[in-house]
């Protein structure tokens, strides 16, 4: 029997499906492996216990919905940005989607050397608030849908940092960043209906 708010600790390698009944507390780098897949319930709460980073080269299946979204927060008790690192996407991290979640207080949401993939992320209805870097950086990367987010509050770069890189951004709130949207090195990004 599982008690609702049971605490989970996780860390190394991770597959399969994490239940809502379990509070999941980080105590060290994660990674989704290349042929992996995680898929997590919506209501779950992960706790970054200290520094650590949730790396992505299989499959994120992250998908809330409108009334119980998923949150990725520091598990500190005084809360500030940076306390845990980034959510990564690495090639391939093929056709993973992140909708309906918080990602609060880490370093924001990386993807890193993803170029000439055809492999899709979708970064769609989140909250992204209070990180110490951008509150998405696209480097080195392509193909990123990032549509219909919250994007605020952020520090670093920018809400939405590019380097390189060209993800289609539409239908977002970006506001209270130190800027709006950031374009370097050869980004060609596609910015459609952003607030």
């Amino acid at each position: 029997t599982l008690i609702a708010g049971s605490v989970q600790e996780v860390s190394g390698s991770q597959n399969g499906l994490w239940s809502s009944a379990y509070i999941y507390q980080v105590f060290g780098d994660i990674v989704v492996a290349t042929s992996d897949t995680l898929i997590i319930e919506p209501g779950v709460i992960i706790k970054f216990m200290n520094g650590y980073e949730f790396v992505v080269q299989g499959t994120l299946l992250a998908e809330g919905n409108e009334t119980d979204s998923i949150r990725f927060t520091s598990g500190f008790l005084n809360q500030n940005k940076g306390d845990w690192e980034y959510i990564k996407f690495e090639q391939p991290a093929t056709n993973s989607i992140l909708s309906y979640a918080v990602i609060e207080y880490g370093t924001g949401i990386k993807f890193s050397n993803f170029y000439n993939s055809s492999n899709t992320v979708s970064i769609t209805k989140n909250t992204i608030r209070y990180n110490s870097y951008a509150g998405i950086a696209c480097i080195n990367s392509n193909n990123q849908v990032i549509n219909n987010n919250i994007i605020k509050y952020n520090g670093g770069n920018a809400g939405i940092y590019n380097q390189n890189s060209s993800p289609v951004i539409s239908n977002n709130i970006i506001c209270n960043n130190t800027t709006g949207v950031s374009c370097s090195s050869s980004s060609s990004p596609t910015i459609i209906n952003n607030t």
